[in-house]
């Protein structure tokens, strides 16, 4: 009976073991959560300083569980001492008595214990909803008790949202131009008699046409803003008939043209100047180019042979029966014989303010700086300031730091096509201009990244120098570039 008794008291004493074993032990879950292709599991054991006692052993299974699927983790021991000397003496001996505690972690009397445990194991579909679960065994003395205890469940972080770059442009400010040239060019289509270098103002359509130049004169006479420089007359006659004879027309007529302009509208001689085009074969070449007449390629290669023009006229005359050249002479010849005009004035400097009006009234008068300075002005009115830079674009075509600036404008608005064809326009020698070269740079990255030529991107941006904007560009890159790396380590 006392046996019986002492049997049970044993039993009771070992409960109350692991009652004890259970209120100094306590998990801490630090991770347990998929990374990319991998699982990481991270806990704390800790010990307070209440203690197992000198036989006992407590050994940790931790499995990662998801219905009747089990992946077991490897085991952790915290041993009693003696315990503990047991198993490093069975180790020595070459015993296998204790494999399972073979990490085993001795915990004394006095001693305070945190224990960490990781382990990364590959992922699997079937891990998506799973279970960290912890398999507690407890032996004493005599006895072994295995309890199941849920931790957590597995953390799986969707993949981050893609990174949206936001790239800094680089500007110029523009110089004020010192002088503000500008002028204005049309085209005029005098009449004269066969052969004859007069002008008779009432002859065909030449009062209409006159009248286009002197309109053009008081425009800018009438404007106090502007200052008359002067005008120049470009005459130009067309491909048939003798060369020698149009020669002598093309120069007599628009000589002719000057005294009529001197006399009639108040232009000094000295202001005007004047040049001549014997044979027009440029634009007679465009218009063939642009027809779909008979014989056009034929036509075509005679303009562009090395023949002297009279032969050449008299060729082309000759191309199927002569029908292409009537079609010619009705159509095309008319309108080769022309005078091209230019009224050249320069202009004040406009403030803000009045810049403003002329862009209402003018805007050809304003120069890029001067625009520039508007758009800085009105940058909250998106319109305007979107207006402002296409009037920009259309008046300085070949201008560099306009177009270098333009880029940056529909960079901002993400038109980086269009931002693309502007730096094209930006020519090859802005390596004598350290501004401007860094700035292109700089731009061309952005476009070069936003439009998916990452390497090509890198590369402008590190030829950017220390420009700041550049500097920011590299960094949305690494930053776009991780986040893609972490996405695609989802998949």
């Amino acid at each position: 009976m006392k046996k019986i008794i002492f049997t049970m008291f044993l039993a009771a004493m070992s409960l109350s073991a692991f009652g004890q074993a259970g209120e100094v032990l306590d998990i801490t879950i630090d991770k347990f959560a998929r990374d990319g292709r991998n699982v990481d599991v991270e806990f704390t054991i800790n010990v307070d300083g209440r203690h197992l006692r000198t036989t006992e052993a407590w050994t940790i299974i931790p499995s990662i569980r998801a219905g009747a699927t089990v992946k077991q983790l490897e085991p952790i021991a915290i041993n009693g001492r003696n315990k503990s000397r047991m198993i490093e003496r069975d180790r020595v001996l070459g015993g296998h008595r204790y494999s399972l505690q073979q990490a085993s972690e001795p915990i004394g009397r006095r001693e305070v214990r945190a224990i960490k445990y990781r382990q990364t194991v590959p992922y699997e579909d079937w891990m998506r909803n799973a279970t960290l679960v912890f398999d507690e065994v407890l032996v004493t003395c005599s006895h072994r008790f295995t309890f199941l205890q849920t931790m957590a469940n597995i953390h799986a972080p969707q993949p981050p949202a893609p990174y949206v770059m936001t790239p800094m442009a680089a500007v110029i400010i523009p110089v004020q131009e010192e002088v503000k040239e500008r002028a204005i060019s049309a085209t005029a289509h005098i009449d004269f008699h066969v052969n004859r270098m007069e002008i008779v103002r009432d002859f065909r359509n030449n009062s209409q046409e006159l009248n286009k130049i002197n309109t053009t004169l008081r425009e800018v006479r009438d404007n106090a803003d502007m200052t008359f420089r002067g005008i120049y007359l470009h005459g130009f006659a067309s491909p048939d008939g003798p060369y020698a004879n149009n020669e002598r027309l093309a120069r007599g007529r628009v000589e002719a043209l000057k005294n009529y302009v001197s006399t009639n509208f108040g232009v000094p001689v000295a202001a005007i100047t004047t040049n001549y085009t014997a044979e027009d074969w440029v634009g007679f070449r465009e218009l063939v180019e642009k027809s779909i007449m008979e014989g056009r390629q034929e036509i075509l290669t005679i303009i562009d042979s090395g023949d002297a023009p009279d032969a050449k006229e008299a060729r082309i005359r000759q191309i199927r029966g002569g029908q292409p050249w009537r079609l010619i002479l009705a159509e095309m010849m008319p309108s080769l014989r022309r005078t091209d005009y230019r009224v050249d004035f320069t202009v004040r400097e406009y403030n803000v303010h009045d810049a403003r009006a002329v862009l209402e009234t003018n805007p050809s008068l304003l120069s890029h700086y001067e625009l520039y300075q508007l758009a800085q002005e009105h940058a909250n009115d998106a319109q305007l300031v979107s207006r402002i830079y296409g009037i920009i674009e259309r008046q300085f075509p070949t201008d560099d730091v306009a177009n270098l600036n333009v880029a940056a404008f529909k960079i901002g608005r993400g038109d980086f096509a269009g931002a693309r064809i502007n730096l094209d326009r930006v020519s090859n020698n802005r390596n004598n201009n350290t501004a401007l070269n860094n700035a292109f740079n700089n731009n061309l990255g952005v476009v070069n990244m936003m439009q998916g030529r990452y390497d090509e991107a890198r590369q402008a941006f590190r030829q950017a120098g220390n420009l700041t904007e550049a500097q920011h560009n590299l960094r949305e890159l690494d930053k776009f570039i991780e986040t893609q790396r972490v996405i695609q380590s989802f998949n």
